[in-house]
């Protein structure tokens, strides 16, 4: 199946228009009839470079672990005090 739509993507201060448009199945599909949202949708435009900028999830496990390490300090000064 494919798309006939172009979208307009606008990324970085810079517009593109996408088109021709690739499904891949999602399994997820819309509880009212049951096939709504059944694909994942990506596109080719040329000269479109995605953004990369993504945190590593080893940084927000660290964030994670040293919030940890202080809320459990405060509830033993807490209980000592």
């Amino acid at each position: 199946m494919g798309a006939s739509e172009i979208a307009k993507v606008v990324t970085g201060g810079k517009t593109y228009y996408a088109y021709s448009f690739k499904s891949t199945a999602s399994g997820i599909t819309a509880s009212d009839d049951g096939v709504s949202y059944s694909a994942i949708y990506t596109w080719q435009t040329p000269g479109y470079v995605p953004s990369t900028s993504v945190p590593e999830p080893s940084v927000v496990l660290g964030i994670l672990g040293v919030a940890g390490i202080v809320a459990t300090q405060r509830k033993l000064k807490k209980v000592s005090g």
